[in-house]
C-alpha cells in the first residue's frame, strides 16, 4: 500500500486523478472522503480544528496598543466538531 496525505480535499482529488488517469474511486470513512486506485490511497487533511481570535474589545488593531494585543488572552472556538 502507498499512502499520500494531501494538504486539503481538492488537492487529494487532483493527485488521485493524475496518478490513476482519472480512474480512482472516491470512498468515505469516518466522515472523510479519500481516493483509492490499485494500492494507492490519497487522504486529505481536514483543515483547522480551532479558530483563534482576540477579544472583541481588541478587534480594532489600529486603535489597540500593540503591547495589549501581545499580552491579551486569546479566544479559542471549535471550528470542526467531527474530526
Amino acid at each position: 500500500m502507498k499512502l499520500i496525505i494531501a494538504e486539503k480535499p481538492i488537492a487529494a482529488k487532483r493527485i488521485a486523478e493524475i496518478l490513476s488517469n482519472k480512474k480512482a474511486k472516491k470512498l468515505k470513512k469516518y466522515n472523510v472522503e479519500y481516493y483509492c486506485y490499485d494500492d494507492w490511497y490519497v487522504v486529505p487533511l481536514k483543515g483547522h480544528i480551532l479558530d483563534v481570535a482576540f477579544p472583541d474589545n481588541l478587534s480594532s488593531w489600529i486603535e489597540t496598543d500593540l503591547e495589549e494585543l501581545i499580552f491579551s488572552d486569546l479566544i479559542y472556538r471549535e471550528e470542526k466538531k467531527n474530526i
